[in-house]
């Protein structure tokens, strides 16, 4: 080194002067690479993020303008800076500051997650990443004992943020049922119909399509069987007893997640807590807790088979009936959603074949991966019964017409390029909801191939194959990656295995990670949006008498359902699909008596219809409606 410590000199110097400033370096190529984003952003975008997020472009390059200056002072005198933070006075006050930033970036975001997940700058998604990557290099040179296990204080400490942090998740995950998310339109209408159908009349099919499907619905999942029995247990049918349902099944793989992760050798307790919190926040799972799609029974469907994975791997030889469960399992999946579920499982059973096999092939473990292969197909079976029977014809045939109704519905939703679809779509998607998850997964998953034994790496391996099948052959939706929360939930609990991963992954990626969640189902609640929409929606209720058949508007069938037959659009235009009908022919097979149709609604079918009589308005804010009853 020259005497002012800055210049390496001599043969090897410069590798030792590089490594010895390897945060700095790192801070500063963030801080540049985020500078160069928000320079290069697009106008469209600068108006956006302007706008609808109230940050002035210039303000954004002069923070990390300023970041990048830090940070080239940090890269010059690391060492020194390392040397003075060595007795560990400042790391509380550093820890306290990052933290505070990691929550903050992940709060930049509108309230409004739909309008979020399309109105969303490029640019801040690199402020928001930019400045949780930076929060976490700032924590690096106070870990003083970087490669060791947590000591007791930082485990205290770290454990009462995870218990303070997972608690008031947990509360607002209760106090938002009925207010995040915001009303799903046409698909929690047409499913929650089927619930309310039977919990009201004991008929099981889709009234919101007009039973046309057949009576039981032979395409109706029984997720929605066991929603019409809470209903009923419950005697409400309004959307908060609705949401409770899928709530009430997150919390039950909750308790599986839990019981797997203590039960897992491999985990600490910090680590065991840690991945309790992440699983409740992470965005999939927070989402479809909270809405009437099927897709939270796979995120139970995914507890139970890691917990009868960590359960076979305690003792392979003598725990094969946990495998056996785990294929009985796919009863859950196939009834939340069949396709990808009995996709997991097939790759799941490729797993275990390839777990199984011994050398020489004479020693290979063949009872496991048998004794799984019975269970899948018992499941199958089953739910073959509950679907075909009482009589197999007639539901085979409904089964046909939904199928053929839905291709053609949604013909070219298979995705092209599946890499495209899980980076451009998943990546994109889970980053707009919150910055702060693909920073924590992707690293815990890692964890699972770079440093652990075997075991692991099984588990790293079954959420590498539950992502393939996640894209191809299927295009699947956001709310698929619920099956996998509980393998995430393991990877992070399992990253959590040194002082610097503990520092890092609880105080700044943790912490950002509830931040988001907690932002969301709070500001929904306060937003009231779903409230103030329904309570003018049921202002209609009075005018419309019970024991009808109304076609209208999806937000309508929350107050008319209770007491009438409410079809919408969607099943309007199925009859007219599957009975080669007209929209006037379609309102008589349907047997519809009332009509609500927007004023400047194109689509309605009683206007000019002779057999219903002249219109009365309904007004509300967004919009006049016009209200035809059958003369």
């Amino acid at each position: 080194m020259n005497k002012a410590g800055l210049l390496p000199r001599g043969r090897g110097a410069w590798s030792d002067w590089l490594r010895l400033r390897r945060t700095g370096l790192a801070a500063l190529l963030v801080s540049l690479t985020v500078l160069l984003a928000i320079t290069l952003q697009p106008e469209n975008d600068r108006q956006i993020l302007e706008r609808d997020y109230g940050i002035r472009v210039t303000d954004a390059q002069l923070l990390f303008g300023g970041l990048a200056l830090a940070s080239a002072l940090w890269f010059a005198r690391e060492p020194a800076i390392r040397a003075e933070l060595s007795d560990g006075r400042a790391t509380a006050l550093i820890v306290a500051i990052a933290g505070s930033v990691s929550f903050m970036a992940a709060r930049l975001a509108v309230p409004d997650q739909a309008y979020r997940l399309f109105r969303y700058p490029s640019s801040l998604a690199w402020i928001s990443a930019g400045l949780i990557v930076l929060a976490a290099l700032a924590i690096l040179p106070v870990t003083l004992n970087p490669h060791a296990p947590p000591g007791r204080r930082l485990s205290r400490y770290a454990a009462l943020t995870l218990a303070v942090g997972g608690t008031a998740l947990a509360v607002m995950h209760v106090l938002s049922v009925g207010h995040f998310m915001r009303l799903d339109l046409p698909d929690e209408p047409i499913l929650g119909s089927i619930a309310t159908n039977y919990a009201l009349t004991g008929d099981f099919s889709t009234a919101y399509d007009g039973s046309i499907y057949g009576s039981p619905d032979p395409s109706a999942a029984r997720y929605y069987l066991l929603m019409g029995l809470w209903l009923r247990a419950l005697g409400h049918t309004d959307l908060v007893a609705l949401r409770a349902f899928p709530l009430l099944v997150g919390a039950a793989a909750l308790a599986l997640v839990a019981l797997a992760l203590w039960r897992a050798s491999g985990l600490s307790r910090l680590g065991r807590l840690a991945g309790i919190v992440t699983f409740m926040s992470l965005t999939a799972v927070v989402r479809t807790s909270h809405n009437l799609r099927a897709d939270i029974g796979l995120a139970l469907y995914g507890a139970l088979v890691l917990l009868s994975v960590v359960q076979y791997q305690r003792d392979e030889r003598q725990s094969g009936r946990w495998l056996f469960v785990a294929g009985l399992g796919l009863l859950i999946g196939l009834e939340s959603l069949p396709t990808y579920a009995l996709s997991f499982a097939a790759a799941l059973g490729l797993l275990l074949i390839a777990a199984a096999i011994r050398r020489p092939l004479r020693r290979t473990l063949w009872r496991q991966p048998v004794l799984y292969a019975v269970g899948c197909a018992l499941a199958c079976a089953a739910f073959a019964a509950l679907h075909f029977l009482p009589d197999p014809a007639a539901q085979w045939q409904g089964l046909r017409t939904f199928a053929a109704s839905y291709a053609a519905e949604n013909a070219g939703r298979l995705a092209a390029n599946p890499l495209d679809a899980l980076v451009g779509y998943f990546f994109s998607f889970s980053h707009k909801l919150s910055p702060a998850e693909w920073l924590l997964v992707t690293p815990a998953v890692g964890a699972l191939f770079w440093h652990g034994t075997g075991r692991e790496r099984w588990i790293g391996a079954i959420i590498v194959a539950g992502l393939v099948t996640l894209v191809f052959p299927w295009s699947g939706s956001y709310g698929y990656l619920a099956l996998l929360a509980p393998f995430f939930a393991y990877a992070v609990g399992y990253f959590l295995r040194t002082e610097r991963t503990v520092m890092v992954g609880v105080f700044v990626l943790l912490v950002a990670q509830l931040s988001a969640p907690i932002h969301d189902l709070s500001a929904e609640r306060l937003a009231r949006y779903n409230v103030q929409t329904l309570a003018e929606a049921d202002l209609l209720t009075w005018q419309i008498p019970e024991g009808v058949t109304v076609l209208g508007d999806d937000k309508f069938w929350f107050t008319l359902h209770a007491g009438r037959r409410f079809i919408g659009w969607h099943g309007l235009n199925a009859a007219m699909r599957i009975y080669q009908v007209n929209a006037q022919e379609a309102l008589e097979q349907l047997g519809v008596d009332i009509v609500i149709c927007r004023e400047d609604d194109p689509r309605c079918p009683a206007t000019d219809d002779a057999r219903f009589a002249p219109p009365t308005d309904f007004t509300i804010t967004d919009g006049n409606y016009l209200v035809y009853r059958r003369r």
